[in-house]
């Protein structure tokens, strides 16, 4: 792990931490979250919020917490 870069940048990248189907189910989170903020994503001047705090589903349920918890996450080379 880059602790540096972390530290440096505020962020780490896990490169392969989850595949592309959850990547793109948790970007349904997201927006279904900001859209019920009225931002819509394709109205990029209702993206003026300076923050929208997103609780995460209840009882696991979210493609992020599912994949977290699979066993079936990719091996790093």
């Amino acid at each position: 792990m880059d602790v540096e870069g972390f530290v440096r940048d505020g962020h780490v990248v896990i490169r392969r931490a989850f595949d592309a189907d959850v990547a793109a189910a948790c970007r349904e989170v997201i927006w279904s979250v900001l859209e019920s903020h009225g931002i819509d994503r394709a109205d990029r001047g209702t993206w003026r919020a300076p923050k929208v705090d997103a609780a995460c589903p209840p009882g696991g349920r979210s493609p992020p917490q599912r994949a977290a918890r699979s066993s079936s996450a990719p091996s790093t080379p």
